[in-house]
């Protein structure tokens, strides 16, 4: 498991130094932590998906998550990967 890490970050505004204690991690330990965790890892969406509404007439693409997005599908379709 990755921990935490204290970091002061200091700012000076207006001849005042204002000091702030922020804590992070390693972003690549985070994702390995998540992608070990069974409970978690089963909510990942690993297709890309394409959305879309029907007002009656026409069909519009919806974007309303990361995997619903032009990017995600071309880099899935390229990779043989779709479905």
């Amino acid at each position: 498991m990755f921990q935490f890490t204290r970091h002061e970050v200091k700012l000076p505004h207006k001849s005042v130094d204002y000091c702030f204690e922020t804590w992070s991690r390693p972003l690549w330990g985070w994702i390995i932590d998540h992608l070990l965790n069974p409970d978690i890892v089963r909510q990942f969406e690993w297709d890309a998906q394409r959305v879309e509404r029907y007002d009656g007439k026409d069909f519009t693409r919806v974007y309303t998550e990361p995997w619903t997005g032009n990017r995600f599908w071309e880099v899935q379709v390229r990779s043989g990967n779709l479905f």
